[in-house]
């Protein structure tokens, strides 16, 4: 049986290892004759001289081809000659390729980068852990001393554990008195004593939990500082630690390295993966967490280190069982795949698909295409394709539901219809079949590289389920299910209505990425690409709010081109701790950190406690603003501005207008020059548009001029003369037409008002006082006829207010409790400037002080930094505003139609991006446009509810972006057919007296109405499946999964079930996460219960509101209303401070150490303020001082989930709360459907 492969170089050539256990022992074999190798296709074979000369150099070492070879292959079916050029090592691959890519006779280079230990197990036919060979393993974990704020490695390791067969044990190097437990002198000793074990007991696994990315590390960091070397290889080597994508991998030489982690995160889905969350979910069984902050208090005090000891046995014996458990399912991908299971466990599904075709293409003698380089991953990430059926459930409680589903649906297609790279559209073909909708062919003459390799996997596997059910060894069973697993594995963008800041001619605008994106296709619709059914629109003049992933700084680039393509299927609505929120397709990405790594991670990867980038300091353009008071005034209809005048007083100015317009008659050639032109023409030239001559002038833009002229023609037919103020005056309305015409030289001389009213200049400057004034008109202000009202209960914001519009509109009157200034232009300028209760654009861009200004104003002078608005827009551009103030630490809560955003003022963000963690993901179906933007060099923007960095989709292999045999063709027309199958058995189903209630891409549930007898029911559906299978073509296959006494189905992939054994399916309903109290969970529970196992929605409705009266009487019991969330990061490094922070905080500053880990456990109190005040640890709690807040588990446990379910019976939340006085649900009208 062979564990692994790798190579060795002595004298400057590659020496092949296996790693092999034959016969119960352990040997190694050597390969010194195979070389390392690629291929090039050349448009010349007479330039394969020139190739053979082609040289680089690696180290100081020449390298070049040492032997050619031309070969017959095939490529996508197509026989194909090509090169096959020798080369003396493999790290001379990659020195030489590019030199040889880009050779002028070169038309491309294959396979040249695959491994050399891989090549040699594909090209040799051997298959790793093939055999019958029994494996010994043996599990290993640490412990170590951690103080908060540490560097890695820095504290000792306290205890080492392993388990066996034989049971579990630890060394450790102080006196503890329990019989598993060895005690030596020091740490070093401890790891040399590790070092003895693993020699002694030789196993051929060493079982981990995230062992790459901690134990090992840490040994090895711990031995190197204590002078010893880690030999735990077979061949006397230590752990070699390599970067595999953004995390660690450790190889073990001679032995396999299993860590679980990796393993079990691909494997299944769970809100968290700690040691004793994983081990809960599989075994059911629970074991006790000792936190870092214990382990370190035991270990100084010497108290409490038996109850560590265990712990680091327990650890170790878990390990071992779940190791037990998965690493059969990992050797069975291994065969199937032809690599170690060192390689397997930390790859991919995409990645093992990938594995297989390799080995199977050299097999069949098929060149494999290459991996795309990063523009067209970038380019394949874009497309989309219409997804798989999904039909909006049938609301209400059914009774007699069978459900019915497609075996292998989407494999099931790409073998009946043979879809492959090598078939599609192939031309001289006599049979094809034509995917429907999308009318791509496929050549049905021979079997395609891909449907022939699944038509065996789903042969072999459909005869393992079959010996599955014939045989009686439960051992053998397992081993089956096992490799049927295995097979099964191998077989098988943003939306409209999220905010988009985007930059235009240095102006910060928010809008919708679907209406804008919209709007800009339809009115440039002559510019817009199509591929396919996306839509591109190259721009110049946008710039959207972006960072770089190498820097990690804020950065603001230009967009390159707008993008909507139509979409079909899952979306994934996020929302995180912060409040923040977004909704993407599963092809669309967010950014996270692994290992001090930014790492897109798609929307289908994301989990609950995930951590997100968010921007913590965004840089934004800054400049001193001026506001031009007479384009605001433009931007209001004319009978608003009917009052308002224009003057300039008459000194230094008098006959200038009308001297003016009879100069410019004259350089029009329409008068003779007046006497005076010449105090004209140079303010003509200073204006820039004449130049002066000897004689007369040269007119540099008569374009410009003419308009001039129109202006000034207007201005003498109004302008009056105003004795009183000795200076001329014009009605604002009879310049409206040609007030823009005028040079802002001119323009800035003028001012401007009601006739009686003051006046103020033209331009204002947006200084702090004005910045100021704004925030409150924004926060507490609004606008009548020729008035502004500002509203304050606090006399000293008044006094504020008064003084800041005084400075500006001269005098305000003051009333109780608000101060008010009259005058249209004050109306004016409030009303444009924050329309609808919005930021200025203006504020954006201006300087830091008036940013903060702005905001004080806004916040009402207080000192606690909260905002609350009805406003999502000014939500958004608030959060936008401090983000470029470097503030990100914020929380946002909605409440009765209330935005309230929280800002902790002690902390800004020390850089430009942080994380923030899911806190929830809702799945639901979509069909319509979705949005992107290709933003220059870093293709990410920020977008989304609060602000998130999204980046710029698969059904099985062939639309894996990454994948060599890509072919969005493919991919699409296997959903197309997807489409019509499931609709076919609908439209057959209901022909023949069933109802479907909910389609889900390659199943359905269905009842038949009125028929009570269930078996009746059983035995049309199985007669159903066997007609509709001999209508299906191919391989196709309709199966009868089972039958549901009672269900419902609240919306697209949200539904309940209940077999006839009692047991309650549920989908999408489920609430397991932490930061569920036991209170809500158990409602909800019952909930079910109710309405599933006694029919009874009224009964499930009466649980509720007996539920929501105890809460409000106080009568449950604090124990169940304890919220428990964990601490993910340091202390110091949130920003947006939750309860389970604050009370991580108060645990701290009484002298309780917590890190990153830590579970807090805490209740939230009744009182005002925001709950991360209110919030306490349960040990805290006494029911004798404490009255737990009442009213918040209600509205956020008890009722979020329970409403899920009950909506789907007509129930609103109000419906669900116990009132004093009874009223009458709608329950009392609702039926159960029965069949």
């Amino acid at each position: 049986m062979i564990l692994d492969a790798d190579y060795i170089t002595e004298d400057g050539k590659p020496i092949i290892r296996i790693f092999k256990k034959e016969n119960g022992e352990f040997k190694v074999e050597y390969d010194r004759n195979f070389r390392p190798y690629i291929y090039a296709l050349l448009r010349d074979d007479s330039a394969i001289d020139e190739i053979k000369k082609i040289t680089a150099q690696r180290h100081g070492k020449v390298v070049r081809i040492v032997e050619t070879e031309k070969i017959q292959r095939k490529f996508l079916g197509r026989p194909i000659e090509v090169w096959k050029l020798y080369l003396e090592h493999p790290q001379d691959v990659p020195a030489i390729r590019d030199k040889i890519r880009e050779h002028p006779a070169v038309v491309d280079i294959f396979e040249y980068d695959i491994p050399f230990a891989k090549r040699y197990l594909i090209d040799k036919g051997l298959t790793p852990m093939e055999g019958n060979e029994k494996l010994t393993f043996l599990a290993v974990d640490i412990e170590t001393l951690y103080h908060e704020g540490e560097e890695f490695g820095k504290g000792p390791v306290i205890m080492i554990s392993y388990a066996d067969e034989e049971g579990a044990k630890v060394i450790t190097w102080k006196k503890i008195d329990l019989p598993y437990v060895e005690v030596v002198s020091s740490e070093r000793e401890m790891i040399k004593r590790l070092i003895r074990v693993i020699k002694e007991k030789d196993p051929d696994v060493i079982i981990t939990y995230n062992g790459d990315n901690f134990d090992f590390p840490y040994l090895l960091k711990r031995a190197e500082k204590l002078g010893i070397k880690l030999l735990l290889g077979r061949d006397n080597s230590e752990p070699k630690m390599q970067k595999m994508g953004d995390s660690l991998a450790v190889e073990i030489k001679g032995r396999i390295h299993f860590d679980l982690f990796p393993v079990i995160r691909r494997t299944i889905n769970l809100p968290t993966y700690t040691l004793e969350a994983v081990y809960e979910a599989i075994f059911g069984k629970p074991k006790e967490k000792v936190y870092a902050d214990e382990i370190a208090k035991a270990w100084e005090t010497g108290e409490g280190l038996e109850r560590v000891a265990k712990y680091s046995m327990e650890d170790a014996k878990v390990t071992y069982e779940l190791g037990r458990e998965f690493f059969p399912m990992e050797a069975q991908l291994a065969r199937l795949v032809g690599q170690p299971v060192w390689d397997v466990s930390r790859s991919s599904t995409g990645n093992l698909v990938e594995w297989f075709l390799l080995r199977k293409a050299y097999e069949r003698n098929e060149l494999a295409p290459n991996k795309p380089d990063e523009k067209e991953y970038e380019r394949r990430l874009r497309e989309s394709y219409e997804g798989g059926y999904v039909k909006e459930p049938e609301k209400g409680l059914w009774e007699g539901i069978v459900s019915l589903d497609f075996r292998s649906l989407y494999p099931s297609i790409i073998i009946t219809h043979n879809v492959s790279p090598d078939t599609l559209n192939r031309e001289g073909c006599e049979e094809y079949d034509v995917a429907p909708k999308v009318g791509h062919r496929f050549c049905k003459d021979f079997p395609g590289f891909i449907p022939s390799l699944l038509g065996q996997l789903l042969e072999e596997r459909q005869k393992i389920k079959k010996r599955m059910k014939e045989s009686k060894d439960p051992v053998e069973k397992k081993l089956l299910d096992y490799r049927q697993r295995a097979i099964k594995i191998l077989a098988n963008s943003i939306l409209p209505d999220e905010w988009l800041p985007i930059v235009e001619n240095e102006k910060v605008r928010f809008v919708k990425i679907g209406d804008f994106i919209d709007r800009e296709i339809e009115e440039n619709a002559e510019r817009v690409k199509r591929d396919g059914e996306t839509e591109i629109l190259e721009v110049k003049d946008l710039k959207a709010l972006s960072f770089n992933r190498e820097t990690k700084k804020s950065e603001l680039k230009k967009v390159k081109a707008l993008i909507r393509h139509r979409y079909s299927g899952k979306v994934y609505s996020i929302k995180l701790k912060s409040g923040r929120r977004i909704k993407i397709t599963s092809g669309h990405s967010l950014f996270s950190v692994k290992n001090g790594k930014l790492v897109k991670v798609r929307g289908d990867e994301l989990k609950p406690g995930d951590l997100v980038v968010v921007p913590g300091r965004l840089k934004l353009p800054e400049s001193k603003q001026v506001l031009n008071l007479v384009e605001l005034l433009l931007k209001l209809p004319e009978e608003e501005t009917s009052n308002i005048v224009m003057m300039i007083p008459v000194k230094g100015r008098k006959n200038f207008f009308k001297g003016m317009l009879k100069t410019l008659y004259w350089i029009f050639g329409e008068g003779e020059r007046p006497r005076t032109a010449g105090r004209y023409l140079k303010h003509l030239e200073r204006l820039g548009y004449v130049k002066l001559k000897r004689r007369g002038c040269e007119v540099l833009d008569w374009e410009s001029l003419k308009r001039y002229r129109k202006l000034y023609e207007t201005l003498i037919k109004n302008l009056k003369y105003n004795g009183n103020s000795r200076a001329y005056m014009v009605e604002f309305n009879s310049l409206r037409d040609v007030v823009s015409l005028m040079p802002i030289e001119e323009l800035k001389e003028w001012i401007i008002g009601e006739p009686r009213g003051p006046k103020i200049g033209t331009f204002i400057d947006v200084d702090d006082s004005f910045a100021k004034l704004l925030g409150y008109y924004i926060s507490s202000g609004d606008v009548e006829k020729d008035r502004v009202k500002f509203h304050s209960k606090d006399q000293n914001v008044l006094e504020d207010i008064a003084k800041l519009a005084e400075k500006l509109f001269g005098k305000v009157r003051r009333g109780r409790g608000y101060i008010e200034v009259s005058g249209k232009i004050s109306h004016a300028i409030f009303r444009v400037l924050a329309e609808g209760k919005r930021i200025p654009e203006f504020i954006f861009t201006s300087p830091m002080d008036i940013k903060v200004a702005f905001l004080k104003g806004l916040n009402g002078n207080a000192e606690e930094l909260t905002f609350s608005t009805k406003s999502e827009l000014l939500v958004n551009q608030l959060i936008l505003l401090l983000n470029s103030i470097g503030v990100s630490d914020i929380k946002i809560e909605h409440e009765k139609g209330v935005y309230r955003v929280y800002i902790n003022k002690k902390e800004s963000s020390n850089g430009d991006i942080v994380l923030d963690s899911v806190e929830s993901i809702e799945v639901e179906k979509y069909e319509g446009y979705v949005y992107d933007l290709s933003v220059e060099d870093n293709e990410n923007f920020l977008v989304g509810f609060g602000l998130l960095y999204a980046h710029n989709s698969y059904y099985g292999y062939y639309g894996y972006a990454k994948a060599r045999w890509y072919c969005k063709e493919c991919a699409e027309s296997v959903t197309a057919w997807g489409r019509q199958y499931i609709d076919l058995v609908r439209r057959e189903l209901e022909a023949r007296g069933f109802k479907v209630l909910y389609i889900d891409t390659d199943g359905l549930y269905a009842t038949i109405p009125g028929v009570k007898d269930w078996e009746e029911v059983k035995r049309r559906a199985l007669e159903f499946v066997d007609y509709i299978n001999s209508k299906l073509p191919g391989v196709l296959e309709l199966e009868y999964e089972g039958f549901y006494a009672r269900g419902f189905f609240v919306t697209k992939k949200k539904y309940a079930l209940i077999d006839e054994e009692g047991k309650i399916v549920t989908r999408g309903l489920e609430i397991v996460r932490r930061d569920w109290s036991e209170i809500a969970k158990e409602t909800q529970a019952r909930v079910l219960e109710a309405i599933l196992k006694h029919g009874n929605v009224e009964e499930a409705v009466k649980i509720v509101k007996d539920v929501t009266e105890k809460l409000t009487n106080y009568e449950v019991p604090p124990e169940k209303l304890v919220i428990y969330e964990q601490i993910t990061r340091p202390i110091n490094e949130y920003k947006a401070i939750g309860p389970h922070v604050a009370v991580a905080k108060r645990l701290m500053a009484r002298g309780i150490k917590v890190k990153p880990g830590m579970v807090i456990g805490y209740i939230v109190l009744r009182g005002d303020g925001p709950i991360s005040k209110r919030a306490i640890s349960i040990e805290e709690f006494d029911p004798r001082k404490h009255k737990y807040d009442a009213e918040y588990y209600i509205e956020n446990q008890v009722l979020p989930a329970v409403e899920r379910i009950l909506k789907a019976f007509g129930y609103k939340r109000e419906d669900l709360r116990w009132q004093k006085t009874k009223q009458v649900g709608l329950g009392a009208w609702i039926k159960v459907k029965k069949s």
